[in-house]
């Protein structure tokens, strides 16, 4: 008789405890899942491309323009002229576009 009462009891208070932690670890990170993949689907990673944007065409041309006309103003000039005229254009990207204007393979 105490082999089967000790096999029939009821599970004890610990193990319920211990089932109802694993259940709402389970249920927890089920829903951490959800989450991360319903805010993967609407942050708009698929409609960007990669990399910086292109620099406009306007600011391209008004560099070269520029450029072209003042031959003795660098690129920090440039720049200056460019942020009194609202544009805003930092000196690097005016060196990358007066370089990619005149390359050599352009010229030839």
């Amino acid at each position: 008789m105490v082999a089967i009462s000790r096999n029939s009891r009821r599970p004890s208070v610990r193990a319920f405890a211990a089932r109802r932690r694993r259940w709402s670890l389970v249920k927890r990170t089920r829903l951490a899942w959800h989450r991360m993949l319903i805010a993967q689907q609407n942050d708009g990673t698929g409609r960007r491309s990669p990399g910086r944007p292109p620099v406009k065409a306007e600011i391209r041309e008004l560099i070269v323009r520029m450029a072209s006309e003042n031959r003795d103003w660098g690129t920090t000039r440039i720049q200056g002229a460019l942020a009194n005229l609202n544009r805003d254009a930092p000196r690097g990207t005016v060196a990358t576009v007066l370089r990619a204007a005149w390359s050599p393979r352009r010229m030839g």
